[in-house]
């Protein structure tokens, strides 16, 4: 009787209940999947912003996979579909980071601002480092320890300070497991 519930899969899923948008959720279910699976085997991945592009109603169905399924909240209208680069719209924006083992992770971002503010990176609401960034893009190399990360769609944050309008840009994120 209790077996159906000890064959259920515990991977923690990003809440979409909000999302409105079938091809989304579809994208964002498949290649979170996709990526933990990848991650798993011990591949580096690197998301630009020129390898994520996908145009509702002008790209074909397979290349769901290049939409930014990656970004949450804070990145703008639909920044999923967007083809410009990936900026800061708000004061914090979240980035999905799907894995099916907690481990040691390292994960390189690659920011860019137009004028210097302090930027925080936070996973699953916990502090891991700040940075002032400078008029120059800067790369921060950061060690995520498993103790933060769980089985499932792990979220990190970007917690901006700064007071200009358009906040810092992601010019590329890698994640490679430990």
């Amino acid at each position: 009787m209790l077996l159906p519930l000890a064959l259920l899969d515990r991977y923690r899923r990003v809440d979409l209940a909000g999302v409105r948008d079938g091809l989304v959720v579809l994208a964002t279910s498949r290649e979170t999947l996709r990526t933990a699976g990848r991650l798993e085997r011990g591949a580096t991945l690197t998301f630009r912003p020129e390898d994520y592009r996908f145009v509702p109603r002008k790209s074909e169905a397979p290349e769901m996979g290049r939409m930014r399924w990656f970004l949450r909240e804070g990145w703008g209208f639909q920044a999923y579909y967007d083809v410009k680069t990936m900026t800061m719209q708000a004061a914090e924006a979240g980035i999905l980071l799907p894995c099916f083992t907690a481990r040691d992770m390292e994960i390189v971002l690659r920011l860019g601002a137009l004028s210097p503010e302090r930027v925080e990176v936070l996973v699953n609401g916990d502090s891991l480092a700040a940075v002032d960034l400078g008029m120059a893009d800067t790369e921060l190399v950061m060690r995520i320890p498993r103790a933060l990360l769980f089985r499932g769609d792990n979220v990190i944050t970007l917690r901006r300070n700064g007071r200009s309008a358009r906040g810092p840009r992601l010019m590329a994120l890698t994640i490679r497991p430990l």
